[in-house]
């Protein structure tokens, strides 16, 4: 009897019915269905498999496909859209909007109870009024007053015009009974059913499959708030709306009609703007068409708004699609002539797999780096640390006051030790110290994972998620990471590694003492450079004829500028913007004036002392601001 159930259960789900809506239609138990699927009964009463096979079709015939009210006075549903009801041509007035939130929910799951508690969650959400129960009463009634009124056009008051569709009271709640063809969520099933078990590649899946997706007018219920639009039931049909979709378009392509993918597709795309494995379909689709140029232009257009909306790059399946078209590597369309014999059966070949280059994330290697020679060789002890397949995952972390060099030694040492991390580099700016928002742990991790090739929709909206996600990604990896400008340990905690192989490197104004004393993260702090190290950045950058003809003079720059990184950089730069001045000019006007305000560099608001500063002033709580603002007229060292 295994062997029946099994096939029962595949006949059950290609014509779209649930165990519970079978037992209805057969006028037996739930039980008595789940227990012949699962093959419990040896030998079931011959009364309830012919009840099953009515209720079914008969295994000969493919899953049936209720047909489409098309006569005057038929009353018609739609979910896959905007919520609809008409009867015949005309629409129905639904009243107030959780009326219609009401039927929507009902119509999401046809056939089946849905319970008052859900239907009060979705209605009110987490405030409900002592009345909702009763509302809930006075809604239904109003419904079915809607659902059985005849169309203007039917001359008869019976109500006729609505089949068997009507809203019924269960013991836990109600459910909304449908005839056939009145539901258009129905007919999609069942065509998806017929489509599937039919021969796969052939021109009647195909058009099935059109049949299905014309139904569609826009994502589930879009009409009716976040409540609905985003119900899970809506969310599965929606993504099972784009996995149809993409299933069509690259049927058509393979039978020589890649026209009608495009426009599936583009209609998917309409409402999916963001979503990578469509719009690379029809990247493909178009220019299979002999659109190419049509086809990178969607390629940049949605490389920018993954940029702008999620602060990533496209994924794998988009840059591959990109590299096919740029390369001509495209589906050959064969022309379409009458059906030939069937070719020999052979084994399928295996889906495509991008190539995925390994992130190369790390920002520019910093130009003149001097000095730091005690902390890079603390860093280099740590990269040895690093290499061992057990015990915990290294972190370390470089702190200091605002631009004393932290990023730069961080970027530095980076590219000098990047080939010890053969699969890859990560790197990202987390905006604790910044005019901006700091980076959300969601956004930081989404931009991690789509580097690791994972596509946007896939991955989780959930930063808890996400996170696990990441840290399976990196298992097993050599990597390297750069968390910089982090503003706490809890900003930077969900993107660490969860294994050893992997180096992380963090830099903050703070002292990120909760990393040292809970995941034992190594601190190096930075302080000024040394006298000699300071003349020697100032060497660098100024020109050599200015340095040359003024070498006394470097070493009081560098003390006017306290021998702080940036500070010397601005300096260093503002002397090079200004060949003619001498070196103790450009001194005495700094000594002279307000050395914040002075040491900035026009157009650039990231070479500015005071403005790096003025971003640690602002993370101060209120007290600590007063007190330095007490002490700022003190002279001398405080």
């Amino acid at each position: 009897m295994a062997d029946n159930g099994a096939e029962l259960r595949i006949r059950r789900l290609r014509a779209g019915l649930t165990q519970e809506q079978l037992a209805r239609r057969a006028g037996i138990s739930v039980r008595a269905v789940r227990d012949i699927e699962q093959g419990r009964v040896r030998s079931p009463r011959p009364e309830s498999l012919r009840r099953i096979t009515e209720a079914i079709g008969t295994p000969d015939s493919e899953p049936p496909v209720p047909e489409p009210p098309d006569r005057a006075g038929a009353l018609a549903i739609g979910v896959l859209g905007p919520l609809s009801l008409r009867v015949g041509a005309e629409p129905v007035a639904l009243g107030s909007g959780r009326q219609r939130m009401l039927l929507g929910l009902l119509a999401l799951h046809p056939d089946t109870t849905v319970s008052r508690q859900e239907i009060v969650d979705v209605l009110w959400g987490h405030d409900p009024p002592d009345s909702c129960l009763n509302l809930v009463h006075t809604y239904v009634a109003r419904l079915r007053r809607a659902l059985t009124q005849p169309s203007s056009g039917s001359g008869s008051g019976s109500g006729s015009g609505s089949g068997s569709t009507t809203i019924v009271h269960t013991g836990g709640g109600y459910q909304l009974r449908v005839g056939p063809g009145q539901l258009d969520l129905s007919r999609f099933t069942a065509l998806i059913g017929r489509a599937e078990g039919s021969v796969a590649g052939d021109l009647p899946s195909l058009d099935r499959l059109a049949e299905a997706l014309a139904l569609w007018r826009g994502p589930v219920l879009t009409d009716l708030g976040p409540g609905l639009a985003q119900h899970p039931t809506a969310a599965a049909l929606n993504r099972r709306r784009i996995a149809t979709a993409v299933t069509y378009a690259t049927l058509a392509v393979e039978l020589g009609l890649p026209d009608r993918a495009v426009r599936e597709l583009s209609a998917v795309a309409s409402h999916e703007p963001l979503h990578e494995q469509v719009h690379a379909r029809l990247m493909l689709a178009l220019a299979a068409c002999g659109q190419q140029a049509r086809a990178l232009a969607l390629h940049r257009k949605l490389r920018d708004r993954l940029a702008d909306q999620l602060g990533v790059e496209p994924g794998p399946e988009l840059r591959e699609a990109q590299l096919r078209i740029l390369r001509q590597d495209l589906p050959v369309i064969a022309a379409r002539t009458a059906p030939a014999a069937p070719a020999p059966a052979r084994p399928a070949e295996p889906p495509r797999v991008p190539d995925h280059r390994p992130p190369a994330q790390l920002p520019t290697d910093v130009a003149h780096f001097t000095g730091r020679s005690s902390q890079m060789a603390a860093l280099d002890a740590l990269l040895d640390a690093s290499t061992g397949s057990s015990g915990p995952v290294v972190v370390a972390t470089l702190t200091g006051m605002a631009g004393v060099g932290k990023t730069a030694l961080a970027v530095h040492w980076a590219h000098r030790v990047r080939r010890h991390f053969p699969d890859g580099q990560l790197y990202v700016n987390l905006r604790g110290y910044s005019t901006a928002s700091p980076v959300r742990e969601g956004e930081a991790l989404a931009g991690f994972l789509h580097a690791l090739g994972v596509p946007a929709e896939q991955i989780p909206v959930d930063p808890g998620q996400a996170a696990a996600m990441f840290r399976t990604l990196l298992d097993g990896r050599r990597m390297l990471l750069l968390l910089d400008n982090a503003a706490t340990a809890d900003q930077v905690r969900p993107l660490l590694p969860g294994t050893p192989g992997c180096l992380a490197l963090v830099t903050s104004r703070d002292r990120l003492s909760g990393l040292v004393a809970v995941d034992g993260a190594r601190r190096i702090a930075l302080d000024v450079l040394t006298g000699a190290e300071a003349s020697d950045l100032l060497t660098r950058i100024i020109p050599a004829d200015q340095v040359a003809a003024n070498p006394a003079e470097i070493a009081e720059l560098a003390e006017v500028c306290a021998r702080l990184p940036l500070a010397l950089r601005i300096a260093a730069a503002d002397l090079t913007d200004h060949p003619g001045r001498p070196i103790s000019a450009h001194t005495a006007r700094l000594s002279a004036g307000n050395q914040l305000a002075g040491l900035r560099v026009e157009g650039d608001d990231q070479a500015a002392v005071r403005a790096a500063f003025d971003l640690s002033y602002a993370a101060l709580p209120a007290s600590t601001r007063r007190l330095f603002r007490l002490l700022g007229p003190t002279p001398g060292r405080t």
